[in-house]
């Protein structure tokens, strides 16, 4: 199982590489990460659904709530939570457990991105 660390970090190399993308990790504090997502106004944000401290779908009501109109890439551990992030308002579901290309797929096919090539 491929741990949050290193998907955040394979992903940041990956999408850093884009010159159109700015790539910003987020705090471990729910509220402190909101106010950020919604100061840099974002085209997409992805979101992990097994949160420490807050139902992810809490998360995905507050950005709604907030007019944030970024589209929202949930993953999560737990494959069965692909429906619930989905009726929550998330635009596409990826498991932690699918290949970080997987992923990256899903995030340029949702934020309608061209190719990222990584050598």
């Amino acid at each position: 199982m491929t741990n949050q660390v290193d998907l955040g970090s394979q992903l940041e190399h990956m999408l850093g590489q884009e010159s159109e993308l700015s790539v910003s990790r987020p705090t471990h504090d729910s509220e402190d990460w909101l106010a950020h997502v919604n100061d840099a106004h974002p085209d997409l944000v992805l979101l992990d659904w097994d949160l420490p401290r807050r139902q992810a779908s809490d998360v995905l009501g507050s950005l709604q709530k907030s007019g944030c109109s970024a589209k929202v890439v949930v993953f999560s551990k737990q494959a069965d939570a692909r429906r619930k992030a989905l009726d929550a308002g998330a635009a596409a579901f990826v498991c932690r457990e699918d290949p970080v290309e997987q992923l990256l797929l899903t995030l340029l096919q949702v934020g309608g991105l061209s190719a990222i090539y990584v050598d």
